[in-house]
């Protein structure tokens, strides 16, 4: 990614021809600069995963991982991951369309808070949930029992 919108996108001062290598012509080539100041860009939500890695027990390299729906050739995938008493539900779809999924969770979930991504539909009735995801979106929820 460049630097700035300005001369060579924030890589030199030197001539263009002079660069090693070239730098973007879009106009509106992402740059860290722009991505900065935009809370919902690319270089932010990861910042901001990278913070909710860090803090979250259930996110750690020894937390518990469990596949909650993963069907062949079906989206969404959804997992849980779990350490102590914390447990996250995370929800992947890469798709282009809207996916749908239906599954079960142990022990029974009260509530749910999201972390990050984008607010999926969920309706759960018991410890059944049915969960709608846009396309080529994520979503992580901390679960309260």
């Amino acid at each position: 990614m460049q630097w700035t919108s300005g001369k060579n996108l924030g890589f030199s001062t030197a001539a263009p021809e002079k660069l090693y290598l070239p730098v973007d012509a879009a106009s509106d080539a992402p740059n860290v600069e722009d991505q900065l100041n935009d809370p919902n860009s690319l270089l932010n939500r990861v910042k901001k995963l990278i913070q909710l890695k860090k803090h979250e027990k259930a996110l750690q390299a020894y937390a518990e991982f469990v596949p909650v729906y993963a069907k062949e050739n079906a989206y969404p995938f959804i997992y849980a991951r779990a350490c102590d008493e914390e447990m996250l539900l995370i929800l992947l779809n890469p798709a282009v369309r809207e996916s749908r999924a239906e599954f079960k969770l142990e022990p029974e979930i009260s509530s749910w808070e999201l972390l990050a991504g984008s607010q999926s539909s969920i309706q759960k009735t018991g410890n059944r949930f049915q969960v709608t995801m846009s396309g080529q979106s994520y979503s992580i929820y901390k679960l309260i029992k």
